[in-house]
Parts: structure tokens; sequence; C-alpha cells
């Protein structure tokens, strides 16, 4: 369900969208939003949210229609800040357990935490090696992305020549970081599991 929704938001503003920058809004944080609120019901988790998405909808719908926009104005900047920071916290520390090889299950940030102390000896140190490996490849690739630009056209490209290219193609390189790391990963552990070579948990 997490792969179908994250694609349909794109492929619906590609018909109903009206500007040609892409925002599908904070996923993350309506994502764990959802999860809070839907886990536990009694008639299931899927049928919940989708309720929960169509009956947002409608409420979205009837503040457009009647231009309550504004309202949006009364709510100060620290809360918004303050929000934000707490889901990009609870949702970094979610991903603890997956960077450092760990199972067990946990629905909170203390629970979360709990768990990693409790164990942190059963700690897969590939799976470690493998996380940190993959951060500073990121945090890398995102910082080269100060010497390049992106691609133009017309006469400005024409003036750049060797330069613009290698510009171009290091702002390709940052941009597309993500998908390099996954796919590296992916093929590496790949090759492994053929030669019955099994040190990541994803295996």
């Amino acid at each position: 369900y997490g792969l179908y929704s994250s694609l349909c938001g794109g492929f619906i503003y590609t018909v109903f969208g009206t500007i040609p920058q892409l925002n599908i809004a904070p996923t993350a944080l309506l994502s764990l939003l959802t999860f809070t609120y839907t886990h536990s019901v009694s008639f299931g988790a899927v049928p919940a949210a989708i309720l929960l998405c169509f009956f947002s909808g409608i409420i979205e719908l009837i503040c457009g229609i009647l231009h309550l926009g504004f309202l949006i104005d009364f709510v100060s900047t620290p809360v918004v800040a303050g929000f934000t920071s707490a889901g990009a916290v609870t949702i970094a520390s979610a991903q603890v357990k997956n960077l450092l090889g760990l199972s067990f299950n946990a629905e909170s940030f203390i629970d979360v935490w709990t768990n990693v102390v409790k164990d942190i000896k059963k700690t897969n140190k590939w799976d470690a090696i493998l996380s940190v490996c993959c951060c500073i490849i990121l945090l890398g690739l995102r910082q080269i992305k100060e010497l390049g630009s992106p691609p133009i056209s017309g006469e400005k490209k024409k003036e750049g020549g060797g330069s613009h290219k290698f510009k171009v193609f290091m702002w390709f390189l940052s941009v597309s970081r993500n998908a390099i790391v996954v796919i590296s990963c992916a093929v590496i552990a790949f090759v492994l599991d053929m030669h019955d070579i099994k040190p990541f948990s994803l295996t």
C-alpha cells in the first residue's frame, strides 16, 4: 500500500496539476499521523486509512470552496516548526533499528529507544557498516550539488562547453543520490546472496 500511495499522487497530479513543480506535501508526517489513528481500529487499518483520506479530502474541498486558507495564518511559526521537528525526530528514531539490523516491534518514540538500548548487543555489524557508509555517501553526494548546475538551453549552454557538461553531470549525480545508493546496495546484496553469503538482514 505504501508503494501504491506514493505513486498514485504523482499520476493524479499529472492530470489535475496546475503548475510544473510537483509537491505532494509532507507525506512522512501524514503517514505517521495516519498510522497513529488507524493501526488499532476494529475494522482494519487499511479501510480506516482509506476512510480517513476520503474525509480529509472532503474537508479540504470544503475549505477551498469557502476560501478558508487564511485560517493557517493563526497557527504560529514555532508551533509548525515544533511539529515538523518532532515528526522528523520520530521518523529518524524509527529507522534506527533498521540501521543497526535489530528486529522488534515498537509504536512510540520511547518504545523504540528502550528496545534499541535493550537489544544493542544484538546489533548486526554488517548492517551498521552498510548504514554508516550509505549515510556518508548520501551526505557527500549532497554536498557536490554545489559544484554542479541544472541543465540549461540555448546560448548559455554553448558558452559553458566542457565545464558546463561537468557541472550538469555533478548536478545529476547529486539529485539522483538516493537512487544510486538504493540500487548499489541492492546489487551488493544480490551478488552476495548469489554466493550464499548473507551478512545483511535484508537478505
